[in-house]
């Protein structure tokens, strides 16, 4: 098998390159243990991460530069064996951080590695450890070298199918090491085995915002409910309180979360088959609400909103039908700096039944270590160029014979503020 990686992404943010020369780029020939899961951007354009060639105790994570000539290994990271998809964050001077949870004495072990502009990354580090299992994971750095790594904790709950969950976070400064992880909620029930999902995000001065979805207890007749809440922590300060976003919204998923450099921040949420979009300015602390796009009849379910935003203020916001519901539909609305958003537009219609949406990932049953299993590997994303321009990518899948199932990467590109 032979690794690629779309150069979609990044050539689409190079203003001198014209828009037909994306294009796929070898990466490595794949050995057994080398399978291409954990693909993540880093926040930089050109940075994204991958699982490396797994040894019998290691679950290498490299870090790739990825241009029009071609990929380089920028770093690796080794925190062991790992048993979900790491987090990953980059600076644009260099700056990196990978955070995730391995196992040891039956215990998970939140581990993590930095790594300084122009060098390697370092050798891990432990920074918490926990019998209950992290669920989500979210990692931050700055151009300053602060950094922040949030989680969510499950454990079980001695009752029907409930199951309580946790958010924790821990923060480092510039040039130091990382404090005393402190948890950002109390444990909270849920029902129907219950998810908790987190996002992170830090601007130029060192500010680390947090952002969460915790399932929340039952009402009645009315399940499925979670709540929405964002915490801030200025450099060299813990988090202050938690703002409650919203709550209790019914059917939400992980929250999508962008910040700019000097402190402007976008937060996004679905639930209630309604994409809801929150924003910060620049100095201020709390996220008011500013727009929200309800789910039409002919469109059930619109949900899973990803997000960026450009140093101006410009920014995209994209989200996807619900393929339960029967729509894979993908929509996209954007502004140009303050200005207001479009009206949303289709970019991808649902228009047969083979269509079965995002479903990248790839399970093993051999003995010995595995890469771990990614579970968003079709994830809906974007990114924006500091100049206004805008890239969105998905995947589809589409039946074919004996029940497989054909994923295909799909992108559109556009101007913020555009139709």
């Amino acid at each position: 098998m032979r690794i690629r990686i779309g150069l979609a992404l990044t050539l689409a943010l190079l203003t001198a390159v014209p828009a037909d020369a994306a294009r796929d780029v070898f990466v490595r020939d794949s050995p057994r243990s080398g399978a291409a899961t954990c693909l993540r951007p880093a926040g930089p354009p050109g940075m994204v991460g991958l699982i490396g060639a797994v040894r019998s105790r290691m679950s290498p994570y490299e870090l790739l530069r990825v241009s029009a000539t071609g990929v380089t290994l920028a770093g690796t990271a080794r925190l062991g064996v790992l048993d979900q998809c790491p987090a990953l964050a980059a600076a644009p001077n260099g700056h990196a951080i990978v955070a995730g949870s391995v196992w040891r004495e039956r215990r998970r072990v939140i581990r993590i590695a930095l790594a300084e502009p122009g060098g390697d990354f370092r050798a891990p580090v432990d920074i918490a450890g926990t019998r209950a299992g992290p669920v989500s994971m979210a990692a931050a750095i700055s151009p300053r070298g602060d950094a922040v790594v949030a989680w969510t904790l499950m454990r079980p709950v001695r009752r029907r199918a409930e199951a309580g969950t946790r958010v924790v976070a821990a923060l480092r400064p510039a040039g130091g090491g990382f404090g005393r992880p402190r948890f950002l909620t109390p444990w909270r029930r849920g029902s129907f085995f219950p998810f908790a999902a987190v996002s992170a995000a830090m601007d130029a001065s060192g500010t680390a915002t947090v952002a969460w979805v915790q399932p929340a207890p039952d009402r009645r007749d009315i399940s499925g409910l979670h709540r929405v809440e964002v915490a801030t922590a200025r450099p060299g300060e813990q988090f202050a309180e938690a703002q409650a976003v919203a709550g209790p919204v019914q059917d939400t998923e992980p929250v999508a979360l962008a910040v700019q450099a000097d402190g402007r921040a976008l937060l996004a949420h679905d639930g209630r088959d309604t994409i809801e979009l929150y924003e910060r300015g620049p100095g201020m602390s709390r996220f008011e609400r500013v727009d929200a796009w309800p789910g039409r009849a002919r469109h059930p379910g619109w949900e899973t909103p990803a997000l960026a935003l450009a140093p101006d203020g410009s920014a995209v916001l994209a989200w996807r039908g619900n393929a339960a519901a029967g729509n894979e539909d993908v929509f996209v609305s954007s502004r140009r700096g303050s200005g207001p958003w479009t009206v949303p537009a289709r970019v991808q219609r649902s228009r047969d039944r083979e269509d079965r949406g995002a479903i990248g990932f790839v399970t093993y049953a051999r003995s010995g270590a595995s890469p771990p299993t990614d579970f968003e590997a079709g994830r809906l994303r974007v990114a924006m160029s500091d100049t206004g321009g805008y890239l969105v990518s998905w995947t589809r899948g589409r039946g074919a014979a004996l029940g497989d199932l054909l994923l295909e990467a799909r992108m559109v590109r556009g101007e913020a503020g555009g139709t």
